[in-house]
């Protein structure tokens, strides 16, 4: 085929069909629907309740300047963008970002120009719109997770990379589907020594949006590059899949050294005034925790208490930040005296990874089967935060006998403090295997944030409410 002939097939109709991404633009419109069906619905509830106190027509004023200021924070955050719909905790990361820089723009405003009582406001409306934004991202999921098993993606993807590494990254976007990836075409790494447009013949023709380029042995900056030129104006992306792809784009910045493009990989931001205000969110998300979930808590401890013989509260050894030992509080969900029967099980089970859990564990009580489904049986570590043992959002503190059992690779852990929640929680719970688990903690760490953290407690909310990947 001549360039002309190329040229001119990539012009036909039935091409550039194949290279459009119109299920894209039906999610976008959907999300922008259910966004400002949110922000409105936390405006009327705020309304109401300040309305019935103190009706006076400039709160609405501000109620709506506010919402116009959070709908511009979410565009300017790229919120709907398509690289981050569904995809991991990003997405959610992203709606914390606007409401911070909504939370941030409304202060300024009081302060400059003297407008009274727009902070209770803003801290009314902020946490209800952003549960609200949340819970309508976690249904969009949900829909693209059906879609995507009736066969809708978002991006058609190609791959190019060895056998394993192409069978592994299928794997990866198959289970987290709700991406919206999924693999339509895979190229070895030795196509990089022909022309790209072999590679451009083959996603047209297989009518993928994007290609992924992993690094590998043979991989060519100049083919990459030629590639890149190559997609412009195609309406085809091109990704880069390299080993520093679990580093955050904060911590990443290119550095010209003497004609080279160099990438800077900073240090996370373990100290400073970041971690006094993560501090200050533990302390500020415990209190509310108790104040919020006291009632719940005394049932609980009560159903235990009348369930099954010992003791309500359970207390173990796990080690915390810098490897350093402190008692973990939960309600207790097994018989009493169910440790002593741990390294008989775990011997049983001959599990591979450093942690143990027994999705049918015959020491799990009735009522702690229903604690453990909905997470109820780790409230009491809201006591353990306020103490600063541990805190809302980190990875999960684990016994002294699987830290024995961690590689190198896990002791990065102890980098944060343990967390309630974290980002192995919200992404499969106890249904994800040890490595994978570690990986997903291991990101946390290398990319923590206040406003991931924000994202992390949001999520939770939706996973726990679901109850599946817990025993």
């Amino acid at each position: 085929m001549t360039a002309t002939e190329r040229i001119s097939a990539l012009a036909s109709p039935e091409v550039w069909q194949l290279a459009r991404r119109p299920h894209v633009d039906i999610v976008r419109r959907r999300l922008l629907i259910t966004d400002s069906v949110s922000l409105i619905a936390a405006t009327l509830v705020v309304a109401a309740i300040c309305w019935n106190r103190n009706p006076r027509v400039p709160m609405v004023w501000a109620l709506i300047a506010i919402v116009v200021v959070w709908e511009l924070a979410l565009v300017w955050r790229s919120s709907r963008h398509a690289d981050v719909l569904g995809a991991g905790i990003e997405e959610y990361r992203r709606l914390a970002d606007a409401t911070v820089a909504t939370l941030l723009v409304a202060c300024t405003i009081s302060v400059l120009f003297g407008v009274q009582n727009v902070s209770r406001l803003v801290l009314l409306i902020l946490p209800i719109g952003l549960f609200l934004l949340a819970i309508g991202r976690w249904t969009n999921r949900v829909i693209l997770s059906r879609e995507a098993a009736a066969g809708t993606t978002l991006h058609r993807v190609l791959v190019i990379a060895t056998t394993e590494r192409a069978h592994e990254l299928t794997e990866q976007l198959h289970r987290y589907s709700t991406a919206g990836y999924r693999v339509v075409s895979t190229l070895p790494e030795e196509v990089m020594a022909q022309s790209p447009m072999v590679v451009i013949d083959d996603a047209t023709t297989k009518g993928a949006d994007t290609i992924v380029v992993t690094s590998g042995g043979t991989q060519s900056n100049n083919w990459v590059r030629e590639l890149g030129w190559q997609l412009e104006g195609r309406d085809i992306s091109l990704m880069l899949s390299p080993v520093l792809a679990e580093i955050a784009g904060p911590r990443l910045s290119v550095h010209p050294a003497e004609g080279l493009a160099l990438i800077r990989v900073d240090e996370p931001a373990f100290n400073g005034p970041t971690r006094a205000v993560k501090r200050l969110l533990d302390l500020v998300g415990g209190l509310l925790g108790l104040i919020i979930l006291g009632i719940p808590m005394l049932i609980a401890a009560a159903a235990v208490k009348l369930d099954s013989k010992g003791p309500v509260f359970f207390t173990q050894t796990r080690m915390g930040r810098d490897g350093e030992p402190f008692r973990v509080l939960k309600f207790r969900t097994m018989v009493d005296g169910a440790d002593s029967m741990r390294d008989q099980l775990r011997e049983e089970a001959q599990t591979s990874g450093a942690t143990f859990k027994l999705e049918d564990d015959p020491r799990v009580t009735r009522v702690g089967r229903f604690l453990r489904r909905y997470s109820i049986d780790e409230l009491p570590q809201l006591f353990n935060v306020l103490g600063g043992s541990m805190s809302l959002v980190g990875p999960r503190p684990h016994p002294v006998d699987d830290v024995e059992r961690y590689d190198v690779r896990a002791h990065r852990r102890f980098a944060v403090k343990p967390g309630m929640t974290g980002l192995w929680q919200v992404s499969g719970r106890s249904d994800l295997d040890w490595d994978e688990g570690l990986q997903i903690d291991l990101r946390y760490v290398e990319n923590w944030s206040v406003s991931l953290d924000l994202a992390l407690l949001a999520k939770t909310i939706t996973v726990v409410a679901r109850g599946t990947g817990a025993y």
